[in-house]
């Protein structure tokens, strides 16, 4: 008798309709999450710099989640070069609680009760953790390039959150150099700045291990059945992991996406103006006067309609779009961070305690 994935002569049989489809729906749900982590890591980000763009197309998304995917993993290398002891003893406790579920034959049954209990508490613990030391008090630093530099007027109030989003904006200024702007502590030797952004991406590779950690655990145990006690507990944790999911693409844009963008200078179509002349009875003939575009500009977006720029003049920021027949050059200067620009010229606030 033939197999049943080959017809008489050895020829293989045609796909499955039904195999085709699933496949099919496989991949657009991949996509689909691909792009919504893109849509989730942008906005978060264009919302804590406070610059509305519309970031929609295919290119755009896919651009942002690779860019989440790849600073994420180089954060996480980064880190684990420096924290090499945790780092091993993270692996040791995920292949510790893998262990029951691999090979579950090999494993006494208490071992396998005490690796559901584990799990199902580390992924609670884990999750709240995260959640309350980094997703949430992120919700509230937006708008950095419309409101005060060194301090976030929406952070207001002595709760555990607000004192949150205030040491996570300290870190943020420490960790570019411009603590000393806002009178923040800040060693001489610039340690601060180090100690900042070591800070920082420890937070951040916490909530992205704790994603990534927690669904290959769910994946080992999807097969058998929970005993009854571990099911409430489970699907907490698997809740939290879910909230997590969602989260760790918004505290990456807050938090480690780049805010360097291009210096560029913009020349704008020429103006005419009447020549000067010693005789005001004598007629001239207009001449063209060359016009750039004035202060300091960072490129946010560029396509075939114009340029979108972050314009800084007179101690404000907004964001100017310039139509592509009124630009006769654009000159890519060097590359500038937002956050240094917005410090350059700025009422000067004292940073509120942490």
């Amino acid at each position: 008798m033939a197999p049943p994935n080959r017809i008489r002569g050895g020829n293989p049989a045609p796909p499955d309709i039904g195999d085709v489809l699933l496949l099919s729906l496989k991949g657009i749900g991949i996509a689909g999450v691909f792009a919504a982590i893109g849509y989730v890591a942008a906005a978060a980000h264009q919302d804590f710099l406070g610059v509305r763009i519309e970031a929609n197309t295919v290119a755009q998304l896919s651009f942002a989640a690779a860019a989440f995917w790849f600073d994420s993993v180089l954060v996480v290398l980064q880190q684990a070069q420096i924290h090499w002891a945790s780092a091993v003893a993270t692996l040791l406790l995920l292949a510790l609680l893998s262990w029951p579920h691999l090979l579950p034959a090999r494993t006494s049954k208490s071992f396998h009760l005490a690796s559901e209990f584990t799990i199902a508490l580390l992924l609670i613990v884990a999750s709240a953790g995260t959640l309350l030391l980094y997703q949430l008090p992120t919700i509230k630093l937006r708008d950095a390039m419309i409101v005060g530099f060194c301090v976030q007027p929406r952070v207001t109030g002595d709760g555990f959150l607000n004192a949150r989003s205030n040491r996570l904006w300290s870190l943020m200024i420490e960790s570019r150099g411009l603590g000393g702007v806002c009178r923040a502590a800040t060693n001489s030797d610039g340690s601060g700045k180090e100690n900042a952004e070591r800070s920082l991406k420890d937070g951040y590779v916490l909530c992205f291990l704790t994603v990534v950690v927690g669904w290959c655990l769910i994946y080992l145990r999807r097969e058998g059945h929970p005993p009854q006690w571990a099911r409430p507990l489970r699907m907490i944790g698997i809740l939290g992991l879910v909230v997590n999911t969602v989260m760790t693409p918004f505290a990456y844009g807050k938090l480690i996406a780049p805010t360097t963008m291009p210096y560029v200078q913009v020349r704008l179509q020429d103006k005419l103006e009447p020549a000067r002349t010693a005789h005001k009875e004598q007629q001239t003939r207009p001449a063209a006067v060359a016009r750039w575009l004035e202060s300091d500009n960072l490129l946010l977006t560029e396509d075939d309609k114009g340029v979108t720029v972050l314009h800084f003049e007179n101690q404000v920021s907004w964001v100017m779009e310039i139509p592509r027949t009124e630009i006769t050059r654009i000159d890519i200067i060097d590359m500038r961070d937002a956050l240094e620009l917005k410090s350059k010229n700025h009422k000067e606030y004292v940073l509120p305690p942490a």
